[in-house]
């Protein structure tokens, strides 16, 4: 991938589309232009987005965007003069990503010049078609999702109506897993064939519990934690066939992992622990949700005062750091995170933000732009590479594609 400089004359140039970020002084503001070329051929309908880096927001930005025209070109006029973040995707594509500073009164060229070899491909299978009409969906609750090769999992929270939906090829099903009360969260694995569904729970009686279902709903095993506490969080991570939980108790989060082969061979005390996140940066205590980054062996965990800790997968009993996020995001409720984007997906309160992990400045903005969600309680990113969003406060999902467009509705 290489990027170019330069400058040109527009005056031979037909109609192209422009969303400019406006200023009060129009004197005052610069502009970007360039093509997008991809194997020497253009590339038309790109998304071209611009994050304005606000230094006293730490690092909170705004967000425009444009698309290429027939030739590849895109511009923006009207800019602040600042330092931006320029994000170029196709499709499920990211084709570029890197700064760029806009000055007063300047032109500035920025081509993006790509081949196949360095753009990452996401893996598509096909996913069952939900109906908008399920009489299943009708006053849903989502507060988690999980994903299996047999279709999505949702765990409806509605209260005396708890309950497994998985959206299957013959449609919506509820899985038959029997009653379990106050659930928590969800994930789900296949091992060396078979599926599993993972849910944290609270009995009245008895306290927490992780049970592990099979796909047709029959408990596989349940265990109660090995420490004075309650299961907080369970992720699932495939690169290294293990699952991890979070453990809250009244000082600490204890974070444990449970392998495969421990599920499969049903043994009684099967977890090992992996460390203890304690208090960071400030009564940071983590109590979920939760996300894994396989590709670069790392766990966010959210924390209950609004902030994001991320822990090293490769170093066990290592203390996690925080990420570093603008002030008043609010208490993240579901995280999902996209290892084509390199975008970590929060759900907090009526906002879902997309975070950009992919450099050592995360880039915030809301997303989609301008939508808000009446309170979203699960996050997750299906094998087309689809985002879902689960509404508790509208009782409904919705799917989207990453680039922001709203797919379908459920409800």
């Amino acid at each position: 991938m290489t990027i170019s400089g330069g400058s040109v004359s527009f005056s031979s140039i037909g109609t192209i589309l422009v969303i400019a970020l406006m200023s009060q002084q129009a004197g005052n503001t610069g502009a970007l232009h360039g093509h997008i070329t991809l194997d020497g051929q253009p590339v038309a309908s790109a998304t071209i987005s611009l994050f304005r880096l606000n230094q006293e927001a730490s690092g909170f930005t705004e967000n425009i965007s444009s698309k290429s025209d027939g030739s590849g070109l895109y511009e923006f006029r009207g800019l602040v003069p600042s330092e931006y973040v320029l994000l170029v995707s196709s499709g499920n594509r990211r084709l570029y990503q890197g700064k760029i500073t806009i000055a007063t009164q300047t032109d500035t060229v920025k081509d993006v010049i790509v081949s196949s070899e360095s753009v990452q491909h996401p893996t598509v299978s096909p996913a069952p078609p939900l109906s908008t009409h399920d009489p299943l969906l009708k006053d849903v609750q989502p507060m988690g999702l999980a994903f299996l090769p047999s279709g999505m999992v949702i765990l409806d929270g509605s209260h005396n109506r708890e309950r497994l939906l998985q959206a299957r090829a013959s449609g919506l099903a509820v899985v038959p897993t029997g009653v379990f009360q106050y659930p928590h969260d969800i994930a789900a694995a296949e091992i060396d064939g078979r599926q599993f569904i993972f849910l944290i729970w609270t009995s009245p009686t008895s306290g927490s519990w992780l049970t592990v279902y099979s796909a047709d709903g029959a408990t596989w095993n349940a265990w109660s934690p090995s420490v004075h506490g309650d299961f907080s969080t369970v992720v699932t991570d495939p690169s290294t066939h293990t699952t991890y939980l979070g453990i809250r108790t009244a000082d600490d989060v204890e974070l444990i992992q449970l392998s495969d082969q421990s599920v499969l061979s049903r043994q009684p005390h099967p977890f090992l622990p992996f460390s203890i996140t304690g208090t960071v940066g400030g009564n940071q205590s983590p109590s979920g949700p939760a996300a894994v980054d396989s590709a670069n062996a790392r766990l966010f965990l959210a924390t209950t005062t609004g902030g994001i800790l991320t822990v090293d997968l490769k170093t066990p009993g290592s203390r996690p750091t925080p990420l570093t996020l603008p002030k008043g995001l609010g208490i993240p409720e579901a995280l999902a995170f996209d290892s084509v984007g390199h975008t970590l997906y929060v759900g907090a309160g009526h906002h879902l933000w997309a975070v950009d992990v992919g450099s050592s400045s995360p880039i915030v903005s809301e997303f989609p732009p301008h939508h808000r969600f009446g309170r979203v309680t699960a996050l997750g990113l299906d094998s087309d590479h689809r985002l879902w969003v689960g509404d508790w406060d509208a009782r409904a999902l919705y799917l989207m594609s990453v680039s922001g467009q709203m797919i379908q509705t459920l409800h």
